[in-house]
């Protein structure tokens, strides 16, 4: 079945700069690569992949600071990040969404202090497959298909794949202040996505009781 509730949350390891998150391939349209992916693409050689799913259990599908040139493999000095789920979410946008730890290696570094400055990181699957050419479009061979990992990449082939910070979700609206628990309601309505439906009652709920509380004290004065 289709992993599409499953709730992302900021890791809170001491080796986790920040967790990013966000649609990272949409399928059934040409990319800006002239590519298509089909749903049953991402479904059978994603989604429900036995090796993506112990690759994703066991932590070890790592992605680097762009693409490589000349390999398919991953290159330990080079990791930035790890992917810790992927999933399809009921929205009917036909997008893969993915969750990311940023780790404390050197390019990694890079990668948060970007995500810090406030820059979306964009991110591109690094696979192997065959295509055939239909109406002047790739088209991927879904049984070809092969995926190694997700890199961050200046340029993603998606328009859509860019990520953004995670930090505050798994933060206690009690525990924020009342600017954080605002910029935090207005960066998940951003994604548009079900899944965050849930969090962001409970910081408009939060905001709302605060501001209610600084109007009856302003009354009372």
């Amino acid at each position: 079945s289709i992993i599409s509730e499953m709730k992302p949350t900021a890791s809170t390891s001491s080796n986790v700069l920040c967790t990013l998150t966000g649609p990272c391939m949409e399928f059934g349209s040409v990319n800006r690569n002239n590519r298509i992916y089909s749903r049953k693409l991402v479904e059978d050689r994603i989604i429900n992949n036995p090796t993506v799913k112990e690759c994703l259990k066991n932590r070890s599908m790592l992605g680097e600071g762009g693409h490589p040139e000349n390999r398919v493999d991953i290159s330990y000095p080079e990791v930035a990040l790890a992917v810790t789920k992927l999933w399809i979410p009921d929205d009917g946008k036909n997008m893969l969404w993915g969750s990311f730890d940023i780790l404390d290696t050197p390019v990694g570094r890079i990668l948060n202090t970007l995500a810090q400055y406030g820059t979306r990181i964009g991110i591109s699957a690094r696979a192997v497959a065959d295509s055939v050419q239909k109406d002047g479009h790739e088209v991927i061979l879904e049984n070809s298909y092969e995926l190694i990992t997700f890199d961050a990449v200046t340029e993603p082939g998606f328009k859509c794949a860019r990520l953004e910070k995670l930090d505050s979700v798994s933060k206690s609206v009690d525990q924020m202040s009342t600017k954080e628990l605002k910029e935090s309601s207005a960066a998940l309505k951003a994604f548009k996505n079900p899944v965050f439906e849930s969090r962001i009652r409970s910081l408009d709920k939060e905001i709302s009781k605060r501001e209610n509380k600084v109007d009856s004290h302003a009354l009372l004065e």
